[in-house]
């Protein structure tokens, strides 16, 4: 996820009206620049947080 590619995409589902509705986005943001900065690894942080947004989207943003 340390990929500008992936990390894109991850950063962009941080930034939507869904994440403000369930986190603080600055925090998720910080958390996204240091793990690609290589400071801490919160892969598996992001990784359920951006699932989750995935999962939000597709069964109550979509419907």
């Amino acid at each position: 996820m340390r990929d500008e590619q992936y990390a894109g995409i991850v950063r962009k589902a941080f930034n939507t009206p869904a994440a403000e509705q369930f986190f603080r986005t600055k925090e998720l943001n910080a958390m996204l620049d240091q793990h690609i900065s290589g400071k801490r690894d919160n892969w598996r942080q992001i990784w359920c947080i951006f699932m989750f947004l995935v999962w939000y989207d597709e069964y109550f943003v979509k419907r």
